[in-house]
């Protein structure tokens, strides 16, 4: 009922076992197919089949389990997505099976894709409404007030003072609706998009703190980002700043933004020492990993030898992308080889 099925690979007779439900979500019969690891891999599209020869060459070379999700074609032709799990057992330190669990998880990942759309909708509903109906209805209403302003100063001196004073609470109220808009969604495009924000947020930071901090970056965005995966980028830069000028002595703050192809690396360095054991770093840590991990980045903290600290967010847009040198060099093909793969 779940949509669960399992498979086995048996290391030493070369053979793979599937369940019913495996033969089910891959839409064959055992009458009709006999899987080998070969046929069964050879079911996922071309992008994301790599990813999983790539998960099973390290998992029979060094045990290393995986789960995964991948999109395949199934006996009568539909695209479904599952999600792959496996693991290794281990014999006197030997691989002696390979198993695991395949779950159809399409349904699951169209539902992901609706909230993703009505959440992007009604922020931008809620930004339209900031800027546009009431930004403007407020604009209008400090026109007019300065207008009014001018002749209450000819006509009554004496409040003078006030209508100036509401005027000046007028646009204050005028930048705080832009400043909630962009900060609902600051690297949407009317804003000026991802490296607009990440200039205005070193910039901010920068004057706070009384250090020089500097945005470099290296290519064009990928089209692939989305203004979801681009956000969770900017929170992952503002908890990287805050996290690197806690250090004392930081003087300089770099921010880079590089892409290539279809990686986007975002990097924050300082150069201030940093206490290891402060619980609240722990905590930014963990908040910046998780958001890495929704978008299927990976974040990774490193100590240069000249000292201070560098924050890196490495995101591949596709996901399932073929790593060369893994395969072509890595010693559990022989392996792999003898599977037929």
């Amino acid at each position: 009922m779940a949509g669960i099925g399992g498979w086995e690979i048996d290391l030493l007779n070369q053979s793979l076992t599937w369940t019913a439900e495996t033969f089910r979500i891959h839409e064959v019969t055992p009458a009709s197919f006999t899987p080998t690891l070969e046929s069964a891999i050879n079911f996922y599209v071309p992008e994301h089949a790599p990813m999983l020869r790539i998960a099973v060459a390290r998992a029979i070379e060094s045990g290393t389990p995986w789960d995964l999700e991948a999109e395949l074609i199934t006996g009568q032709g539909r695209r479904i997505w599952v999600r792959a799990i496996g693991q290794v057992e281990l014999r006197a330190g030997r691989p002696r099976r390979v198993f695991g669990l395949v779950q159809d998880i399409t349904e699951r990942r169209r539902l992901d894709r609706e909230i993703h759309d009505i959440e992007r909708q009604d922020r931008e509903r809620t930004v339209s409404g900031l800027r546009d109906d009431l930004g403007q209805s407020i604009t209008g209403m400090s026109l007019m007030l300065s207008s009014l302003s001018k002749n209450v100063e000819a006509l009554a001196p004496a409040l003078s003072r006030e209508a100036d004073q509401l005027v000046d609470l007028m646009n204050r109220a005028i930048g705080t609706c832009r400043a909630l808009a962009k900060e609902i969604s600051p690297v949407s495009e009317p804003h000026g998009g991802l490296v607009r924000a990440l200039r205005e947020l070193a910039h901010a930071y920068g004057q706070a703190r009384g250090v020089s901090a500097t945005v470099r970056c290296h290519g064009k965005l990928p089209a692939l980002l989305d203004e979801l995966s681009a956000g969770h980028l900017y929170k992952i830069a503002m908890s990287a700043i805050a996290h690197v000028l806690q250090g004392p002595g930081i003087e300089h703050l770099v921010i880079t933004m590089s892409a290539r192809g279809d990686t986007v690396i975002l990097a924050v360095a300082g150069d201030g020492a940093y206490p290891d054991d402060d619980p609240k770093a722990a905590r930014e840590l963990s908040i910046m990993r998780r958001r890495a991990e929704v978008i299927g980045a990976v974040l990774d903290i490193q100590v240069p030898a000249r000292g201070g600290e560098r924050v890196t967010c490495t995101l591949h847009l596709r996901q399932f992308r073929r790593t060369p040198d893994l395969l072509d060099q890595n010693p559990a093909l022989a392996l792999l080889h003898d599977f037929q793969v």
